[in-house]
């Protein structure tokens, strides 16, 4: 008799299966229905807890792709004025090239012309001298 309560008793601890009304049902203690309710409840936290860290990073990757559209666009504006400063400082390099070539234009065209008097002066001198 012992034995035999022993086995079932071991038969009791898992759920069983019977037919009633023609329905198949599980049979299990009020424990085994409890353990198995704190595991669905532990479960929907889990899938609660993911589905908040899931909207975390979907918000942290629109933020992340709404800085990179505008650092892009801030790159493209520096970018845009970067181009127009070096026009700016190649043309302007281009005047100055331009003013010096002026400037030792008009420096040749003086000592030229300071030469020329000079040299005028001197035969004037020496024209004047002889007569």
């Amino acid at each position: 008799m012992l034995l035999m309560m022993v086995s079932l008793s071991t038969f009791a601890q898992y759920p069983t299966t019977k037919k009633i009304k023609g329905e198949q049902v599980v049979i299990m203690s009020v424990k085994q229905a409890e353990d198995i309710d704190i595991k669905f409840q532990s479960l929907k936290d889990s899938i609660a807890e993911l589905t908040n860290q899931l909207n975390g990073c979907e918000t942290s990757l629109n933020f992340t792709q709404d800085k990179f559209k505008t650092t892009s666009n801030e790159l493209s504006i520096i970018k845009d004025s970067l181009e127009k400063t070096n026009i700016l400082y190649e043309k302007e390099v281009i005047r100055q090239d331009k003013l010096e070539w002026k400037d030792k234009f008009a420096r040749r065209r003086v000592t030229f012309g300071l030469s020329a008097t000079i040299m005028v002066w001197i035969a004037f001198i020496f024209v004047t001298i002889k007569n």
